[in-house]
């Protein structure tokens, strides 16, 4: 694809004015390529997404738009006709919509990345042509790399390549990134190697000059040219550029995970530990605030000292920080006797319901004294909401069993519908043709019964009496009033029917039930 300027080549060179002064206006032919560009680049976003439109190096402000709204029959064309042809660009990647900034933490999903060849550093291609360029690379078979989806020229190269599918970054973390930027990295110093074209990597957070507009840089029209349909994901990408990965990687990266999940338990604890010794300090205040001077000041102190030494490690340490913690008390404890009694602790910290069990804490005395022990979220709640999470994620995905049986049986019924017998539709879905008959049997039980049903319901309203047996005949008498809702019930249950046996059942399977009915019926259907 190659789009024109509003204005011919000869009259760009005799231009003497100011490119800004001229908007940006395309025929409706080309204005629909200009479409179809955008479109693959973007892969047709729904909407969810920002991009940004602007002039580079204009005090024109920037337009930031829905990626959605963009594609909307009009809007894009009225705000192109607004702009000037001086360095228009748009965003290559779309941005979260609460996001303040186009940084690259703010991206909403990766959709392409593009490499610079700034040929003109080198002496010997200086004075070349971009297009010259692009034949010798298509020559050279591009070093055995993936060839680019788009190829943009102007005063120099960009290569544009086009993610198979979108890379979304929901987490907002770097890895993804770092990730794209190796790749590129990679490719680069490839083509360097190889050809000397001086190639760089772009910036995710960079932009792509649209079709028709001018690089301020020699004054030349940007143009494009698609030059590979086909797409890669990023594992191919992955897989095919970076070096594989050495054999300890895999090892090496279970451990760090494993050592960065320890560090965070023990920061966890860490705190757990200096909260009970805030709550003891907060108990002992109480106690003397409502002048208790006796009791529990033996089991505090000890608690005192285990959780001095959980956090020091040092036990001579931990007993003196609990000997002056007794001072604290109204009547303190003898010193000589305390430090023989606690210096034997052992440090293996205790459940906050043990220690509130040992000291007399109940819910009045926690509120009252603000202690904070066992305020923490239960771990089988915390297991609870975890559960949850789980099953919410599984069931969207449709991992349930009762989901994988409902999708199945849908496929037995259309197949054995379209003529399969039994035995091919269990080749063909991978199961046993006595499944495929089970299946078969419960559908057509289930229409029968339905059938069942609906005989009963119109001999009941018409004030048949060979029904059934006497006493649901009485029933049915004394329920006279409910004639409305039997009247709808009966649509409801012929709908249904009709409806499933045209799916699933011949003429001739229901013929072979018919002598069946008067054994198999129950008077319980009628208890609704």
């Amino acid at each position: 694809m190659v789009m024109k300027i509003p204005f011919k080549e000869d009259q760009k060179a005799g231009y003497h004015g100011d490119v800004r002064d001229l908007k940006y206006s395309l025929s409706d032919e080309d204005f629909s390529l200009l479409r179809i560009y955008l479109m693959d680049i973007l892969h047709g976003e729904s909407g969810k997404s920002l991009l940004k439109l602007w002039n580079i190096g204009s005090q024109e402000g920037a337009c930031v738009i829905s990626s959605g709204r963009i594609f909307q029959a009009g809007i894009l064309k009225e705000i192109l006709q607004k702009r000037n042809l001086a360095n228009l660009s748009i965003t290559m990647n779309t941005y979260q919509k609460d996001s303040d900034r186009f940084s690259k933490m703010n991206i909403h999903a990766i959709k392409s990345f593009a490499i610079d060849i700034d040929y003109r550093q080198n002496e010997a291609l200086k004075d070349k042509d971009p297009q010259t360029i692009k034949q010798w690379l298509m020559s050279e078979n591009f070093l055995g790399l993936p060839w680019p989806n788009w190829i943009e020229t102007g005063h120099q190269l960009r290569l544009i390549y086009v993610l198979y599918k979108p890379v979304f970054n929901r987490k907002r973390t770097k890895n993804l990134f770092v990730l794209i930027e190796r790749i590129m990295k990679v490719m680069c110093q490839k083509i360097n190697e190889e050809l000397d074209l001086y190639a760089e990597p772009q910036k995710l957070t960079s932009f792509l000059r649209l079709p028709g507009s001018i690089n301020t840089k020699g004054m030349e029209m940007v143009r494009v040219e698609r030059t590979n349909t086909k797409k890669y994901t990023l594992d191919y990408y992955v897989e095919e550029i970076l070096p594989a990965l050495p054999i300890w990687y895999g090892g090496w990266k279970k451990r760090k995970r494993n050592t960065k999940r320890r560090e965070k338990a023990l920061k966890n604890l860490e705190m757990h530990n200096r909260q009970v010794l805030e709550d003891l300090k907060a108990y002992q205040t109480f106690l003397n605030k409502k002048r208790i001077m006796t009791g529990h000041r033996e089991v505090m102190c000890w608690i005192y000292c285990k959780y001095c030494y959980l956090i020091s490690g040092d036990q001579e340490d931990a007993v003196e920080k609990a000997v002056k913690f007794n001072k604290g008390f109204l009547c303190p404890l003898i010193e000589r006797q305390l430090r023989f009694d606690i210096r034997t602790t052992d440090p293996m910290p205790l459940r906050n319901q043990t220690i509130l069990d040992q000291l007399g804490i109940d819910d009045v005395i926690k509120k009252e004294a603000g202690i904070k022990i066992g305020e923490n979220v239960r771990k089988k709640e915390c297991q609870k909401r975890y559960d949850q999470k789980k099953r919410r994620k599984k069931f969207k995905k449709g991992e349930y069993k009762c989901q994988k049986m409902k999708n199945q049986k849908e496929k037995i019924y259309t197949l054995y519908n379209q003529g399969f017998t039994q035995t091919a539709i269990g080749e063909k879905l991978g199961i046993s043709r006595k499944t495929v008959y089970n299946y078969l049997r419960m559908k057509k039980e289930e229409l029968r019964k339905q059938e069942e049903m609906i005989r009963r319901l119109r001999a009941a309203l018409k004030g048949e009496k060979k029904v059934g047996r006497p006493e649901v005949i009485t029933r049915l008498n004394s329920a006279a009033k409910k004639y409305e809702v039997w009247k709808q019930r009966l649509e409801m249950l012929e709908h249904r029917f009709h409806e499933s046996s045209g799916e699933v059942l011949l003429p001739s399977s229901l013929k072979r039930h018919k002598k069946r009915r008067k054994k198999i019926w129950r008077p319980k259907i009628f208890y609704w």
